[in-house]
């Protein structure tokens, strides 16, 4: 039975991908959300605004330019920074550790994979050190990104361990059915209620 309906639901232990403008949003039952995020020379990381349902997080960062650019990321939550922060001060306290997730560099054509998990739910600023101000996005965690594709199912959703009981439940309602089978209707004939 687990084979018939994990073949009537093959997404159901896979990935669930959701495209978001200019990348892809891909959750598993994990509870990790991947986005792919790509840098361009226009000074823009594509998207700028993204919205992740888990605190942990893998951002898979393309730069499709011709230019450095870095992916660093603010652990100061629902606050970007203070109006005035210049590419020259960029890296002072606001965008320096301990208050950062992440501070990786990019090469011309470069990909990196950077995991964090955020310390709570809530906004979160990401830019370039070298082209901000011009550079900046926001990350909020804990949101609801868009629906699943259609191919995705409501199961995915839900995690493998409640499928599961979902389907030790079937299971065992199946199980109880064919071991008490239903009477059928009563035979017509004599009353055998005794006459007094």
């Amino acid at each position: 039975m687990l084979t018939g309906i994990l073949l009537a639901f093959p997404g159901a232990l896979a990935m669930s991908t959701v495209p978001i403008p200019g990348g892809t949003l891909v959750r598993n039952a994990t509870g990790t959300t991947t986005v792919h995020l790509n840098v361009t020379d226009q000074l823009s990381f594509v998207p700028s605004s993204i919205t992740v349902p888990t605190r942990t997080v893998t951002f898979v960062v393309q730069d499709l330019g011709s230019t450095a650019h870095t992916f660093t990321l603010s652990s100061r939550v629902n606050t970007s920074a203070p109006s005035g922060t210049s590419t020259s001060n960029a890296t002072g306290s606001y965008f320096a550790w301990p208050n950062l997730l992440a501070d990786r560099t990019l090469n011309a054509t470069q990909s990196i994979a950077v995991t964090v998990t955020f310390p709570t739910w809530g906004s979160y600023q990401f830019i370039c050190r070298y082209h901000f101000p011009n550079m900046q996005g926001t990350v909020t965690v804990g949101g609801s990104p868009a629906a699943p594709a259609a191919n995705n199912l409501w199961i995915v959703e839900l995690g493998v361990p409640v499928m599961l009981v979902v389907i030790v439940a079937i299971f065992l309602l199946l199980r109880r059915k064919a071991k008490n089978p239903p009477s059928g209707p009563e035979p017509k004939g004599r009353d055998e209620r005794p006459t007094s």
